[in-house]
């Protein structure tokens, strides 16, 4: 058997979940349940998951591993008032920034409550940089107006 260590980082509604030292196989993750099976798409390829299940606040998480994936696949975060949702779309898409290019896997979020959407991102992610996000596009609402932001990775480089 595999144990996974699952670390959440900063308060709740920030939080980033890390997979630390997933293998090629999945049987435990530490302090989650097994909860059930499901293969998905994603980039025309089908990864069959494993589901597992985890207090989070007054809620819980639910996510998807799939063998050989370094990400979860996807990830609900439900703590009753509002839903977080994220989820792999892409396995590799190659990000340019000033002089440097990454391969990163890529994710939509979306952010609800009350079925109604409240936040959209789609992020660009690499675990080689610290934070893991590359590009982070985001779109919301404040007092009724559309706001996009978008984030970028200035420079990276490894000594």
């Amino acid at each position: 058997a595999v144990t996974l260590r699952i670390e959440s980082v900063g308060p709740k509604k920030q939080s980033v979940t890390r997979i630390i030292g997933l293998k090629d196989e999945l049987d435990a993750v530490e302090g989650a349940t097994r909860v059930g099976s499901e293969s998905i798409l994603v980039d025309g390829r089908t990864f069959a998951c494993v589901i597992f299940k985890r207090p989070s606040g007054s809620g819980e998480i639910r996510f998807w591993l799939a063998p050989g994936l370094p990400w979860p696949v996807r990830t609900i975060d439900n703590d009753g008032a509002e839903q977080r949702e994220v989820v792999l779309t892409r396995v590799s898409d190659a990000v340019t920034f000033g002089a440097g290019r990454l391969d990163c896997a890529v994710f939509s979020e979306t952010r609800s409550a009350g079925g109604q959407a409240l936040h959209r991102a789609t992020s660009w992610r690499n675990l080689a940089v610290p934070g893991h996000e590359v590009r982070r596009e985001e779109q919301f609402e404040v007092s009724g107006e559309p706001v996009s932001i978008t984030r970028l990775v200035a420079a990276y480089a490894v000594k």
